[in-house]
Order: C-alpha cells, then structure tokens, then sequence
C-alpha cells in the first residue's frame, strides 16, 4: 500500500466535520529566502500577505504545520506552501539570529533533511507572547502527549477518547515513518 491510499484509508476511517480547530495559531507572514552563493547563509524578505502559522490534528490525526492567509483565509495546499505533516522529533521552530535587535525571525526546520526549511516573521505588533506561542509549537509538534493534553483541554476531545486515540496515532506514525525510511 502507498502513502497515499494509507492517508485516503485513513480518511475514510474519521467522520466529516467541521475543520479542526488548531491547537496554537501564531500570526505570521511567509518570507522568501535566497542562497548567498559560496555561504551556508541566506538573504530573507518578508512577502506581504498577512498570515497565520497554525499546528492542527487533521481529519485523520495527524498533525499538521500549515500557513493560513489571514485575509483570504485559506490554507496552503499540501505540497504547496507550509502545509506539512510532522511527526514528533521531525522538525524544529527555531529564532534566527540576524544580528538586528527587535527581528523577531523564525525557521521551521526539518530534522532529516537540512535544506527542507521554511522562515517566518511575526506581525503580531507585542511580542510578549512570542517565546510561549513558539514553545508551545515545539512542545505540540515533538510531544503527542502534550498535544493530546491540550486538545482535549480546548474541547477537542469527546471525554478520554483524545486519550484513546493516542496508541494508534503513535502506531501509525511509526509504521509511516519506516515506510518513509525505506
């Protein structure tokens, strides 16, 4: 069975709803990086649209790391934009240190694949939040615990069955991450 048929099985399995809340939303806009030649640094700029970086378990449990066009309201399509799954110990959200005081630039950065990264910068006009709603990224996309925790502290949860789904999640995203491994 291919990745795909699994993800439409898998699919198939969850009811349709209402599109599932996300766990943290941070306000964010997307910014292009281009490769300074014979350097491993890059030049960044901001793109202009207002987004919405948001970690989410979709509709088959799996949790997703998507930007989200806060005007338009829509999401990047997956493979297209930021619009990932992540498994726990998969990537990072990470501050770049650009030497400028007051840059309050990110990085999502994937652990296997050092060139697979994608930089943010917040438009949230107080930073106060900013180490709190970046920890809680981390904390959410590295610890299904964590995760599982806080949604069904938000309602997400129908009484322990959060909890319940918790073991086959975990099953699953072993048995696609040694099928990604092969």
């Amino acid at each position: 069975m291919n990745m795909q048929a699994l993800m439409q099985a898998m699919g198939n399995m969850q009811g349709m709803g209402a599109p599932p809340e996300p766990l943290v939303k941070v306000k964010a806009g997307k910014m292009e990086a281009v490769p300074i030649a014979g350097t491993d640094k890059f030049t960044i700029s901001p793109m202009k649209p207002k987004g919405q970086l948001q970690l989410l378990k979709d509709e088959t449990g799996m949790m997703r790391f998507q930007w989200k066009d806060r005007i338009s309201q829509t999401v990047d399509e997956e493979g297209q934009g930021v619009n990932h799954m992540i498994f726990p110990g998969d990537a990072n959200f990470v501050k770049v240190v650009t030497g400028r005081e007051g840059d309050r630039i990110y990085m999502l950065q994937f652990s296997a694949q050092a060139s697979r990264r994608y930089f943010f910068w917040l438009q949230d006009k107080d930073d106060k939040d900013d180490a709190e709603l970046t920890g809680k990224l981390n904390e959410y996309m590295n610890n299904p615990e964590a995760a599982a925790k806080a949604e069904a502290e938000a309602g997400g949860g129908e009484g322990g069955a959060a909890g319940a789904e918790n073991p086959d999640q975990a099953a699953m995203m072993q048995m696609l991450s040694q099928l990604g491994g092969a």
